[in-house]
């Protein structure tokens, strides 16, 4: 539903209009509406709407948790970057409690059963933030490394250094941070363009132009002037498409899955 209005007041009336056509709609057809988790979240400017439903007044908020994604008013994903790594640290606690008695494949085990699940949680969504939220995950996760690793320290010319972790990403096929968001990315843009997406997700990408070879064609990239507008999931997605070799898109998933993990770790 797409509502337009000069002023604040039109726009308060027609969404309290609106919105008494949708609890109907949900009434008829057997559906509650639970409205105390129901609330406004106004992505534009700093202003709040009086909007009342069944004589309650729908409360307006800068941060809701929406299927397990914490969004923001200015989308920046600063609150969902922060539980993640509250939930990260806790569980980092514990691994670095019970790496005295386990072995490196099984303290891998545990990274990839316990911690990797809240990197990769919508991460095609959340991953474009900005460049100081991606650090913070960054240096966790080489934290959550250098734990499984246990050899973290080596000699050099007599002095204590920590060792590199590149080679350790490498020999356990574990991805940084960065390359994980492009990753989960391509996968995603994978299945929409060999249609394993519904149609609400292609109707994102309208001016997608993939043809009948849909491995073959290039996505046409939407305008962006701005760094802001280039972290939009859609245009980053296409920018990485485009960039991505034909000779890697027109795999099938479960071998594109793995060509692009080996890709992308040889660079390391």
């Amino acid at each position: 539903m797409t509502l337009a209005a000069k002023d604040k007041n039109t726009l308060e009336n027609k969404l309290n209009m609106y919105i008494k056509k949708l609890k109907c709609w949900f009434d008829n057809n057997k559906f509650k509406l639970n409205l105390s988790k129901t609330k406004i979240l106004n992505y534009a400017k700093d202003i709040n709407y009086t909007i009342i439903l069944d004589n309650k007044l729908i409360e307006n908020v800068k941060t809701y948790k929406f299927l397990g994604v914490y969004l923001d008013h200015k989308l920046n994903y600063n609150m969902h970057i922060s539980k993640v790594i509250s939930k990260i640290s806790k569980i980092m606690y514990m691994l670095k409690r019970v790496s005295k008695f386990l072995n490196t494949k099984s303290l891998i085990l545990l990274y990839n059963s316990l911690i990797l699940p809240h990197f990769i949680f919508s991460i095609e969504i959340w991953g474009t933030t900005f460049k100081y939220n991606i650090n913070k995950l960054f240096y966790i996760k080489k934290k959550a490394i250098r734990i499984i690793n246990k050899n973290i320290y080596k000699k050099e010319k007599g002095i204590t250094k920590l060792t590199n972790t590149n080679i350790f990403y490498k020999n356990n096929n574990i991805l940084k941070i960065n390359d994980l968001i492009e990753y989960r990315t391509l996968i995603f843009m994978h299945k929409m363009c060999h249609g394993s997406m519904n149609n609400r997700v292609k109707e994102m990408f309208n001016l997608c132009s993939v043809g009948r070879n849909a491995t073959s064609k290039l996505i046409k990239q939407a305008p962006h002037r701005t760094k802001k507008r280039y972290r939009h999931p859609v245009i980053y997605g296409t920018s990485l498409w485009n960039a991505l070799q034909n000779s890697i898109r027109k795999y099938g998933e479960i071998s594109f899955k793995r060509i692009l993990r080996k890709v992308i770790i040889s660079k390391y």
